[in-house]
């Protein structure tokens, strides 16, 4: 399980935790599109789409040791927030793992997981 922090979104950077490609991106194909999130009747879009546990991946990227970089492959979100679900999947933040490393950036605003003041 992630820990609460800022909602993953197609914006979101990736540490992959590997030699061959360092950081990533998320896979735009593989986001939700439109979704709306507040609390209170203030909602707001969150429109780079929000990625989601096991549904998410990263963009196809080379594996392997350097200088053998031979593979590719397109790694899912292994880890969310379990109360906060879209299309019945968890949410992905800051902290989420993915390949052999986490999701590095999110957005700020929106925090997931956090209980309100």
């Amino acid at each position: 399980m992630a820990v609460p922090g800022p909602i993953a979104t197609g914006a979101s950077t990736i540490a992959t935790g590997h030699l061959c490609t360092v950081t990533t991106t998320l896979d735009p194909l593989t986001l939700s599109k439109t979704v709306l999130a507040g609390a209170g009747g203030n909602l707001i879009a969150i429109g780079a789409g929000v990625a989601k546990m096991t549904e998410t991946l990263t963009i196809l990227h080379p594996v392997g040791v350097p200088p053998l970089c031979t593979g590719l492959h397109a790694m899912p979100i292994l880890t969310g927030i379990p109360t906060v679900l879209v299309n019945k999947k968890p949410v992905a933040v800051v902290g989420s793992q993915v390949d052999a490393g986490t999701v590095t950036s999110g957005v700020a605003t929106v925090l997931i997981g956090t209980k309100g003041v």
